[in-house]
């Protein structure tokens, strides 16, 4: 039901004759912008001209959000409706309201028709709307006709401005720099507590005492922040340093802290967790340190991870430095980063310190590389092995030392057949292990040999020592050969090892497949048996015609044998006199004799000739002793005979030139049918001394001694090897 004063009825009951003669009337609110905490007028406008129109009375609905804005009043000084008087205002539902107003004379012109006057309580936008259209809102009774175009407040929020952090942990003396967002330049800064901190003029704090305080800013405009934490101020502060060591190795960590002086503190304790697959905490050091002499300390480490450090004395400590070193076993496994966190930290038991985590980190060790990586070797044999990659001195193992065992230097000695690995480990622990080295019990050889094309010639296959305790006592195998320079005729085991064996052949193609076994074993060194060939026509002179073990078994695989492959080469026959002195002598030649048979070579002097010998053959008419191998044109021999004889090797030039020595004493031939020189032939040579087989004469370069200088031929002589190596013959 419309409220409205009875006299303004009476004149609506009078003019409503002129309800259809009324020009629409736009009734407009505007969009309007203010701010929290502002009162703010916002003006109904009538934007068409009401005169001439007779309006005497409003009515109107209008609604807006009173989340953001409250209702205050009606404003009507400087007004369409001054002269009208204050309207009628239902405000009693939020966010609604209904105004009604009327007068004696009738509304003129365009203008604000009233203000509403609204308090911004928070910010928002609130639309300002005609609510109910033409059926509420109307002037008289709906003459003239109104249009509404609804309007907006939109509610800003005060302006502010925030300091920052809102929060700090300090200790005495560190300093804290304060910002502010916000406002107006220029800013005024303070705290709440200068008993503890000052701050100066650009917000910088500097922590002075233990204790607590907050800090503010105020900008130009009044506007003021104040922290809402505190600002936490500690007497000393505990530091863990960014530090990193060695796997494997034992590192000493600080724990530092600030001045003390004047504190009074006599005790204190902290904790301290780490990363157990990194670290494991062994003790601490206390030489050199502010606790340095405290009668007691206490540390705590059963628990993987965490540490616990409590000490108390009489005497207050003082200074700043290191507070106390903690003990590290550094993994030599696990590798990375492991944080260093204070977990508690405290003095006097009331007293908390400011703590500052820190981290470590491995030093990874270095892969050790070793030289050579795998390596084929003999029992008996050396190798030098050298390790790199990390920092010297490296220590050596080898995974057998039944198959080989190593010096210090790296120096490998092969004992018996099979598979070993060596590992090399730095002096700060870093190891490293090389690939397979495999290690055969023993060399079996084909002995090459020259022949004159069309002969028949016994090759000797032989076979190197055995380590201890091995012995031989079956053999079988496949010797392939060049064809048709070579045919193969029968196995010889006559004055061989394999003497009074039974053997059995098959010869097809360019092959002979042989087995042998016997009642008595042999170790070696010496001949196993011989490959009895014919050569024929189409072996031509300087022509090298291969002779290849395929395969060998000794036993049933143990003794293992590196298998060395000859030749048989065709030459023209040739003669060396050697001349045989009385007694002693050392002898040698550089032909291989045509037929290798000791006894056969010697006939001539037979009667001389007291003994013949070297490391794997002893001759001996007059005791009796035959020659178990044959002439060996890569070895020298020790002779004695009982008068002096001229002796005529006849044969074809030995084509091996290289003699493989081994580590210590070696009795060498003369490989050349000119002198050689001592110092050009030995020139890279790992040795001590070489001297004549029977004689005083030397060549000793460490000791300056060089009376002997050249290599005759037909002489033996004794070199001393440092290792293993070659000697090549020009």
């Amino acid at each position: 039901m419309k409220k409205i004063i009875f006299p303004v009825l009476l004149i609506f009951l009078l003019l409503s004759a002129f309800r259809g003669m009324a020009q629409p009337i736009q009734l407009r609110i505007p969009a309007l912008t203010s701010t929290v905490g502002n009162a703010v007028d916002v003006p109904v406008y009538v934007d068409n001209s009401v005169t001439g129109l007779n309006v005497f009375a409003y009515q109107l609905k209008i609604t807006y959000n009173s989340n953001y804005i409250n209702y205050t009043s009606i404003e009507i000084v400087g007004t369409m409706v001054q002269s009208w008087g204050s309207p009628m205002v239902n405000s009693t539902t939020p966010g609604t309201l209904i105004l009604a107003g009327a007068g004696t004379s009738p509304l003129i012109g365009t203008g604000v028709l009233f203000y509403i006057r609204f308090q911004c309580i928070s910010a928002g936008t609130s639309s300002l709307n005609f609510n109910g259209g033409a059926a509420s809102n109307f002037f008289n009774e709906g003459t003239p006709v109104m249009t509404f175009v609804n309007g907006s407040l939109v509610v800003n929020a005060l302006p502010t401005i925030t300091v920052s952090p809102n929060t700090a942990l300090l200790s005495v003396g560190e300093t804290q720099q304060f910002t502010v967002s916000g406002g107006t330049a220029p800013y005024t800064w303070g705290i709440t507590n200068p008993a503890v901190a000052s701050i100066s003029t650009s917000g910088l704090l500097t922590a002075t005492a233990a204790g607590f305080t907050q800090v503010s800013a105020t900008d130009n405009n009044g506007i003021t922040d104040l922290t809402n934490g505190d600002i936490e101020i500690r007497a000393m502060k505990l530091t863990f340093p960014t530090t990193s060591a060695l796997q494997g190795t034992i590192v000493e960590i600080p724990v530092n802290v600030t001045n003390l002086s004047g504190l009074g503190c006599v005790s204190g304790n902290f904790t301290v967790t780490f990363n157990q697959n990194i670290l494991t905490a062994t003790g601490y050091n206390t030489t050199g340190t502010l606790l340095s002499g405290y009668p007691n300390i206490t540390i705590n480490n059963a628990i993987g991870g965490t540490v616990q450090i409590a000490f108390a004395g009489t005497i207050p400590l003082s200074g700043s430095g290191i507070l106390i070193n903690l003990q590290f076993q550094v993994s030599s496994v696990n590798t990375g980063t492991s944080a260093l966190n204070f977990t508690s930290a405290q003095f006097n038991e009331t007293m908390l310190a400011k703590t500052v985590n820190g981290s470590f980190s491995t030093i990874n060790l270095p892969a050790i590389t070793i030289s050579p990586n795998t390596f084929t070797m003999v029992a008996g044999e050396t190798k030098q092995f050298t390790a790199s990659g990390g920092t010297a001195p490296y220590s050596w193992k080898s995974s057998d030392n039944l198959l080989a065992t190593v010096n210090a230097t790296g120096l490998l000695t092969a004992n018996r057949g099979g598979i070993v690995m060596l590992t090399a480990t730095d002096n700060n622990g870093a190891s490293g292990t090389g690939g397979n080295i495999t290690i055969y019990d023993t060399y079996v050889s084909v002995l090459s040999s020259g022949v004159v094309p069309g002969s028949v010639i016994d090759l000797p296959i032989a076979m190197s020592s055995l380590p201890a305790g091995k012995s031989v006592y079956s053999v079988e195998g496949t010797i392939s050969y060049k064809s048709p320079e070579l045919a193969a005729l029968d196995i010889i085991s006559t004055g061989t090892m394999t003497s009074g064996w039974t053997f059995s052949k098959n010869v097809s193609g360019n092959k002979i497949t042989f087995a042998g076994a016997g009642t008595t074993n042999f170790s070696g060194p010496g001949t196993m048996f011989y490959i009895r060939f014919q050569t024929t026509a189409n072996l031509t002179l300087g022509e090298v015609a291969y002779v290849n073990i395929d395969n060998i078994l000794l036993n049933e695989g143990d003794p293992s044998a590196r298998i060395q492959n000859g030749a048989i080469t065709g030459s023209s026959p040739a003669t060396e006199s050697l001349t045989l002195s009385a007694g002693w002598s050392g002898i040698s030649a550089y032909l291989s004799p045509s037929d290798p048979n000791i006894v056969n070579m010697f006939a001539p002097v037979q009667s001389n000739l007291l003994m013949l010998y070297n490391s794997t053959t002893t001759y001996s008419p007059p005791l009796g002793i035959l020659p178990v191998n044959p002439w060996n044109a890569s070895s020298g021999y020790f002779i004695k005979m009982s008068a002096p004889q001229t002796f005529v090797v006849s044969g074809i030039q030995n084509t091996n030139k290289t003699l493989n020595l081994s580590a210590g004493w070696n009795l060498i031939p003369v490989i050349s049918s000119t002198p050689v020189n001592c110092a050009g032939l030995l020139s890279g040579v790992n040795f001590v001394i070489i001297k004549e087989a029977v004689g005083i004469k030397m060549y000793w370069p460490a000791s300056a001694i060089q009376t002997l200088t050249t290599l005759q031929p037909g002489n033996s002589y004794l070199i001393y090897m440092n290792s293993a190596g070659n000697i090549v013959f020009p």
